[in-house]
């Protein structure tokens, strides 16, 4: 006899949610693009009203990670005005940037696999500037050694200067919260759909995780991927990090692996 599947969420390390949207769509389509019935699609259009001026386009493989997402002021997604992310091997977004009145702007972040590469900054779609990765660390060493030395003393003669955000109570809290309020989405256990969803999100610094800031960053398939934004979200307030003397804004990643085991 055939053991049932039973749902085990293993949370990783902690590094360092439903998405709140107004209403959600979901439009099955063909190879071409055209839309067809659930049963015969090979792509998932997912439309997202994030408010009365945004809408997000989030396009999935069928029982597969995301292709693209991109935000247009416009319910058709005519032009892209907002947060766009193109994902490759394995879900991982491979490309993050912005799009303003259908044109890059600002900061573009380019990633292979987990590691960033290359930040580029665009001024309505012209490219202003480039650095890859030596040069990103090379400033960021160069803010490390500018406020060397502030900071709190500490007994052994070291000084502290930051400490990363965490959900208050720390990773044993952030696992009890977990096990309360995950929920192994019915048809990912159906069609035995597993895997590491990656959710990058902000603490800003009063603790708080704006619902705008929340993006995947390694995805696995629709309801997987909706499930781990619902459960960050909702998870309320962080205990906001910490650096140079003052509470500050941190940037945060947050595994969630979804695994199926066979019950006794």
């Amino acid at each position: 006899m055939r053991k049932a599947l039973l749902p085990l969420a293993l949370i990783l390390s902690l590094y360092s949610i439903a998405q709140p949207y107004v209403s959600e769509s979901l439009i099955w389509l063909d190879g071409q693009g055209q839309p067809i019935k659930k049963k015969k699609a090979v792509v998932l259009h997912q439309v997202i009203r994030l408010n009365d001026t945004l809408w997000e386009h989030n396009f999935y493989q069928v029982d597969g990670p995301r292709i693209v997402s991109a935000q247009s002021s416009e319910a058709e997604g005519r032009e892209m005005d907002g947060t766009y992310i193109a994902y490759g091997q394995g879900g991982w977004a491979d490309t993050l940037g912005y799009y303003k009145k259908g044109k890059r702007n600002g900061n573009w972040w380019v990633y292979q696999g987990k590691p960033m590469v290359q930040e580029i900054h665009y001024e309505q779609g012209e490219v202003l500037w480039k650095k890859d990765t030596l040069q990103l660390n090379r400033e960021m060493d160069s803010i490390k050694a500018t406020h060397k030395g502030e900071g709190k003393p500490l007994a052994n003669g070291a000084t502290l200067t930051e400490v990363e955000s965490e959900y208050p109570g720390g990773i044993p809290a952030w696992i009890k919260y977990l096990n309360k309020n995950f929920k192994y989405p019915d048809e990912a256990i159906d069609k035995s759909i597993m895997g590491q969803v990656m959710i990058g999100f902000t603490v800003d610094a009063t603790g708080v995780v704006p619902p705008t800031s929340l993006w995947v960053k390694q995805s696995v398939a629709y309801s997987l991927d909706k499930e781990a934004l619902r459960v960050i979200y909702e998870s309320g307030n962080w205990t906001p990090a910490w650096q140079y003397g003052k509470n500050v804004k941190s940037y945060k990643l947050q595994p969630v692996v979804f695994k199926l085991v066979r019950g006794r």
